[in-house]
């Protein structure tokens, strides 16, 4: 569980954070529970370090959906202000005859 909690961690930063960086903190949360419980399993630095970089590529799963939305959010009022243009109207009519 350690090393499936380490490796899914890694991978969960640098490929695919969502889908694997949770898998890495249950596996990691379960791995060190177990290494508590029973002191002869050996492996908690290796839990630790997949828990941490599970909740870190989470952290980042976020971060990154956060600017998604708002550059999204940025690019429709762009697009939306590109519609409106200063238009005085007819405004005053002089007769200059």
């Amino acid at each position: 569980m350690a090393i499936a909690a380490l490796v899914l961690g890694i991978c969960g930063i640098l490929l695919c954070p969502i889908v694997l960086s949770v898998p890495a903190i249950v596996f990691g949360a379960i791995a060190m529970r177990d290494i508590n419980q029973d002191p002869s399993l050996e492996g908690k630095g290796m839990a630790l370090a997949g828990f941490i970089t599970g909740i870190v590529g989470t952290a980042l799963a976020i971060i990154f959906i956060i600017i998604l939305i708002a550059i999204g959010i940025a690019e429709e009022n762009d697009a939306n202000d590109n519609h409106r243009h200063w238009n005085p109207g007819p405004g005053r009519n002089y007769n200059l005859d």
